[in-house]
C-alpha cells in the first residue's frame, strides 16, 4: 500500500507542458520529466538531449526538485517557465549560461521575461530570482488551479527537505542546513571507484562510469 504518492504532481506537471506551455510556445521540445530531491541546491534543471527513444529521436530532460510538493502552485509554474526558457534557449541555438550551466546572462533575462516571468539579479546565478508576472498568473490560471490540486494530495515531507525563500532555480536553499560543498560518489562496478565532486558539478547532469556505465552516485 502506497500512503502518499507524487504521481498526481507529476501527471499535473506534464500536463501543464503539454497542454498550457506547449501551445503557448510551439518550439518546445518533448521531454522527458523527472521528480528528484532538488537537495538544496535548485528547485529544477533542464537537459538538452539526454534521453533517445527507439526511432533514433533526442529527448530533453526537466527535473522537478520534489521541494516544490511543499511549495505553492504558482511557484511550481514559476519553476516550469524557468526550465521552458532553457528549452527556447536549446531549440534556437541561444548561449543563455556560462560557468558550466550555473550563471544565467542576459539572454536568459529575455527569454524568462519572454515565458512571462519576472527576473532579478543574482550576483552568484545572475538571472535566476524569478516569479511570476501577473499577466501569466492570469493567462496560466487553470493550470496553476491544477498544480494546486494535484499538490494538495501529498501530505508528506521528505526529511531534509526545508522551504525557500523566493530565490529562483540556481539559488541555494536560504531555509535548509548547510550543505558540504563536496560529495563523495561512487559507480555501481563490482569493487567500486568513489569520487570527491562539488555538489554544483553534480547536479549539472549524471557522471557515468567507463567500467560499469552506470552514474556515480
Amino acid at each position: 500500500m502506497i500512503d502518499t504518492s507524487t504521481g498526481p504532481v507529476l501527471a499535473a506537471i506534464e500536463q501543464v507542458w503539454t497542454e498550457h506551455l506547449r501551445p503557448a510556445w510551439p518550439e518546445l521540445p518533448g521531454i522527458v520529466l523527472i521528480l528528484g530531491p532538488g537537495d538544496g541546491l535548485k528547485w529544477g534543471h533542464f537537459s538538452a538531449a539526454r534521453w533517445i527513444r527507439a526511432d533514433g529521436r533526442e529527448l530533453c530532460e526537466v527535473l522537478i526538485a520534489l521541494e516544490l510538493t511543499s511549495e505553492p502552485a504558482e511557484r511550481c509554474l514559476a519553476v516550469l517557465l524557468h526550465e521552458a526558457a532553457h528549452a527556447l534557449a536549446h531549440v534556437r541555438g541561444i548561449s543563455d549560461t556560462s560557468r558550466d550551466g550555473r550563471y544565467h546572462n542576459g539572454e536568459f533575462k529575455r527569454l524568462a521575461e519572454e515565458v512571462g516571468l519576472t527576473v532579478e539579479q543574482d550576483d552568484t546565478y545572475g538571472w535566476t530570482i524569478d516569479d511570476l508576472t501577473d499577466a501569466t498568473r492570469r493567462r496560466f490560471r487553470e493550470a496553476i488551479n491544477a498544480l494546486r490540486r494535484a499538490l494538495g494530495k501529498v501530505d508528506a515531507t521528505r526529511r531534509g527537505m526545508g522551504r525557500r525563500g523566493r530565490r529562483g532555480a540556481g539559488a541555494d536553499d536560504e531555509a535548509a542546513p548547510a550543505t558540504p560543498k563536496r560529495a563523495a560518489v561512487r559507480c555501481r562496478c563490482q569493487r567500486p571507484r568513489s569520487i570527491q565532486v562539488a555538489r554544483g558539478v553534480l547536479g549539472l547532469g549524471p557522471i557515468l562510469c567507463g567500467v560499469c556505465g552506470m552514474e556515480f552516485a
